[in-house]
């Protein structure tokens, strides 16, 4: 059945999420998956998941205490919970301006098969990447002009290390070889531009109107603009939700280079495509 992931859900407590799914999901046809430390959340959701580990001095040791936890919820509840790990090829927030920015470098591929083996140690039920495509915290494994495609390879080798110790129901899915791109070129449609190619610009006035796809971390990455300082001149909260068309003033810089392309995923203030 579908798996439905949550982010931020303490914004609303358990008793609120309770309501919430009696309503939206009463037969529980679909899997929940609360995030973050607070186990309470278990008593309405399925399961748990840190999105981030990078965070952990040691992230096999962070990742181990979670099994017995939720273990305990379920003693309790007398209903099984599940347990979803996180591995991460690293971690860079430094473009964001945030007050706890910091790094978990990558070293070539070694964090990341550090955190792999570290949730194949902890038995989870599901296993997750944070993350595909999350460029603002430099998360991301997909191609890109500096990795290349290393870190699909090695995810690859990864799952196959990990389905070579598995009986088969419990086995991940692996990548192609090869992407099938055959039916595409048979197809001879142009693919829908990259979020990478949005173009930014500022009218005169130094006003930028929110385009759809926009976040208000890629905004202040592509004009280079501290994102507490779009925040402060714009009245606005950090939280606060962006709609196509909305007009922010972006602060003038003495570097009046054009705006970057970036990729604008972020798990914050995305607006609909």
């Amino acid at each position: 059945k579908p798996v439905i992931f949550f982010w931020r859900q303490q914004r609303f407590d358990a008793a609120t999420w309770a309501a919430i799914r009696t309503a939206v999901d009463p037969d529980r046809n679909a899997w929940w998956i609360a995030e973050g430390l607070d186990l309470s959340y278990l008593d309405v959701f399925d399961g748990l998941h840190l999105y981030s580990i990078a965070w952990a001095d040691n992230p096999a040791a962070e990742l181990n205490k979670w099994p017995p936890r939720i273990q305990k919820v379920e003693n309790r509840l007398g209903v099984d919970k599940l347990w979803v790990a996180t591995v991460m090829p690293g971690y860079n927030d430094l473009k964001l301006g945030r007050a706890d920015s910091f790094v978990r470098a990558r070293n070539n591929g070694e964090f990341y098969r550090q955190t792999w083996n570290a949730a194949r140690a902890s038995k989870p039920d599901m296993l997750i990447i944070t993350s595909f495509n999350e460029w603002l915290e430099g998360t991301q494994i997909e191609p890109s002009a500096t990795y290349g495609n290393f870190y699909l390879d090695l995810t690859r080798q990864l799952v196959q290390e990990n389905n070579a110790a598995l009986p088969g129901n419990d086995r991940v899915a692996e990548l192609p070889a090869q992407p099938k791109t055959a039916q595409k070129e048979k197809q001879n449609v142009p693919p829908p531009a990259s979020a990478a190619e949005t173009e930014r610009s500022l009218n005169a006035t130094g006003i930028y109107t929110i385009q759809p796809g926009d976040t208000l971390y890629a905004i202040a990455f592509a004009f280079d603009v501290p994102l507490h300082t779009i925040l402060q001149t714009n009245n606005i909260a950090a939280d606060d939700i962006l709609s196509v068309g909305q007009s922010l003033f972006i602060p003038a810089l003495e570097d009046k280079s054009p705006p970057r392309k970036v990729f604008p995923f972020s798990r914050e203030h995305n607006i609909p495509r």
